[in-house]
């Protein structure tokens, strides 16, 4: 019994000895591995923090933009037609033509302009005809009176 009392005190502080250096070295590992991953997260904070300071600087940018633009679409609507221009032309929004003559020579299709505006596929087609009738109607007159001026 005495040979049993005196191995348990042997293997009893051993034991715990072991465990005790075992969860010293999980410790350890563990505090290394936060270490790496504190490391890297700093360096992923620096590289956000520019990026914030330019997503700002575009946001405002974009904001003042879009102010001018809000500014510039009252000025062009309040800016009286030309004189000599019927104010009274009905069913015709001359700045509603415009719009669609200005998207058509950037090239934008007849669909994609009556979505951007909103307004009927026809009247815009109708639009886009009566300009390209009138300009091959000047492109006419003027041809013939470039002929007209060479013969005399």
């Amino acid at each position: 019994m005495l040979q049993l009392v005196e191995l348990l005190f042997y293997w009893i502080p051993l034991g715990v000895g072991a465990i005790a250096l075992a969860l010293g070295v999980l410790c350890v590992i563990q505090f290394f591995s936060f270490k790496k991953r504190l490391r890297e997260a700093l360096l992923v904070m620096r590289d956000i923090e520019p990026l914030e300071a330019t997503v700002a600087q575009l946001a405002s940018e974009m904001h003042e933009l879009r102010e001018r633009l809000g500014e510039r679409e009252v000025r062009e609507a309040e800016r009286p037609a030309p004189a000599g221009w019927g104010q009274e032309i009905a069913g015709v929004n001359l700045n509603r033509r415009g719009q669609i003559l200005r998207l058509r020579r950037r090239g934008r299709t007849v669909e994609e302009i009556a979505t951007t505006l909103q307004m009927p596929r026809g009247e815009v087609e109708l639009m886009v005809k009566v300009h390209e009738m009138s300009q091959r109607a000047a492109g006419a007159a003027g041809a013939a009176s470039s002929f007209s001026a060479d013969t005399r």
